[in-house]
């Protein structure tokens, strides 16, 4: 039984030592695939709200640099907050089968907040207010 123990254990550990090296390049690659996956929602939301709420028009700019200011991963939730040009906008999804993002676009300067969903590409507004 001591053998059997034994054996077991190296496989173990060789699984672990053999997956901690690939893990690097893994971990990068899915990052990129984030940043760009997040930047398309991004300037796809913009160019909704753009499109659909001309008062909202003239505060969004053509091209938005945007900077990553926070990240909060939970049990079952994970969420970016992301800022440019006076905008701070908010994706965050449910660890789910079927991913559906949930977004908060503000622009406190003129009071406006939208509020959506992304699924499948698809752009659904919730509300949209400006005071």
């Amino acid at each position: 039984m001591m053998k059997k123990l034994t054996v077991g254990l190296v496989l173990i550990i060789a699984v672990l030592i053999g997956g901690s090296s690939c893990a690097p390049s893994n971990v990068q690659q899915d990052t990129n695939t984030d940043k760009t996956m997040a930047e398309e929602m991004l300037n796809s939301v913009m160019n909704y709200i753009k499109a659909n709420h001309p008062d909202a028009a003239p505060f969004i700019k053509e091209k938005i640099s945007w900077t990553q200011s926070s990240s909060v991963k939970r049990m079952g939730y994970t969420a970016s907050t992301y800022t440019g040009n006076g905008w701070t906008v908010t994706i965050g999804h449910a660890v789910t089968a079927e991913v559906i993002y949930e977004i908060r676009a503000e622009y406190t300067k003129e009071g406006i907040v939208w509020v959506g969903t992304i699924k499948d590409n698809v752009i659904t507004e919730n509300s949209y207010i400006k005071r």
